[in-house]
């Protein structure tokens, strides 16, 4: 990845569920991306949330501290999802469950796709 250049990156939801089609959730996205433009580490041109993945266009300008702009997304957005299934949906927290030893839970696949 080389900063300055335009990516077109996608993510996809662990198993493809379509977590993204409530709202409130497609929110914990756009105020995660808000937060990074306002601190100056992406410049985002164009985006779509689907029901179970997202597309962007973006440019990466610098690391968040030791972590790539696209880790803190993903990391925030998985946590405040968590978080907002635990109030509003713990009949979901299931699907997203692992048995991975460095997490319990994951909500996006690891492998997103990022091309220039």
């Amino acid at each position: 990845m080389s900063f300055q250049q335009a990516y077109f990156y996608t993510d996809t939801i662990n198993n493809f569920y379509p977590l993204l089609v409530d709202d409130n959730l497609k929110m914990i996205i756009i105020n995660s991306w808000q937060n990074l433009v306002s601190r100056k580490l992406i410049n985002i041109y164009a985006y779509v949330i689907m029901p179970n993945h997202i597309h962007l266009v973006w440019n990466i300008l610098k690391m968040n501290g030791k972590e790539s702009p696209a880790g803190s997304f993903a990391k925030y957005t998985a946590h405040q999802f968590r978080k907002y299934l635990l109030e509003f949906r713990p009949d979901l927290l299931h699907r997203f469950t692992t048995e991975k030893v460095d997490r319990k839970m994951q909500f996006w696949k690891r492998d997103h796709l990022q091309y220039h």
